[in-house]
């Protein structure tokens, strides 16, 4: 039985008998899996007495693009039919759609132009028009995070080359590298960098063959 939604409609309300869509994307940080949040879907439409229609899994961990999201893919493909194969997509949180904050809106905007309810099972957010609110703020703290976690490493490396030292890769030739302590961490744990060095041995052939 498909029902007629409005943009004001708390998704957790949906009717008996209502169809559902699961879209399940694992998140490592929060120890999620595929399974774990699947059977929270089963269990929140059993509560309901929903009809789970279909679920949708993805392995990649990545939010950022859909390009290795092939089910994602197919989830929106099939979505745009009509009639309506279902109303209701639930996923664990917003960023299982995308932690880009305009892809996100984007498909959520879509499927609900479509009739479809989009329910985030993680968070209580309130019904339209204040619920659009939300959402772009959950969107744009989901992208921080991922524009955080990328930027880590790339501290890490700039502090080591600001030291003198190789963050990655290999010595080039006519070079060796030694280890050296360039700071602590905040457990007192050693911080080492590769220090490169004219190598004696190969030096002299070196500058031979640039000549």
């Amino acid at each position: 039985m498909l029902v007629k939604n409005s943009m004001d409609m708390d998704p957790r309300g949906m009717p008996l008998g209502t169809g559902v869509w699961g879209y399940l994307r694992p998140s490592p940080g929060d120890n999620q899996t595929l399974e774990s949040q699947e059977a929270a879907i089963l269990n929140l439409a059993k509560e309901k007495k929903w009809r789970v229609e279909r679920i949708f899994r993805d392995a990649g961990i990545s939010g950022k693009s859909v390009d290795t999201r092939k089910d994602f893919e197919r989830m929106i493909y099939l979505a745009k039919q009509k009639p309506r194969p279902a109303d209701l997509i639930v996923i664990r949180d917003p960023s299982r759609f995308s932690r880009d904050q305009i892809h996100a809106q984007r498909y959520r905007a879509q499927r609900r132009s479509d009739g479809w309810q989009i329910l985030s099972m993680n968070d209580d957010i309130p019904s339209w028009p204040l619920g659009h609110i939300f959402e772009s703020l959950i969107d744009w703290k989901n992208e921080t995070y991922l524009l955080d976690l990328r930027a880590i490493p790339m501290r890490g490396l700039r502090y080591i080359a600001e030291r003198g030292c190789m963050p990655v890769g290999g010595v080039c030739q006519g070079y060796i590298a030694h280890d050296v302590q360039i700071g602590t961490y905040h457990d007192g744990t050693i911080l080492s960098g590769r220090e490169p060095e004219i190598d004696p041995k190969l030096a002299p052939l070196v500058v031979r063959r640039l000549r």
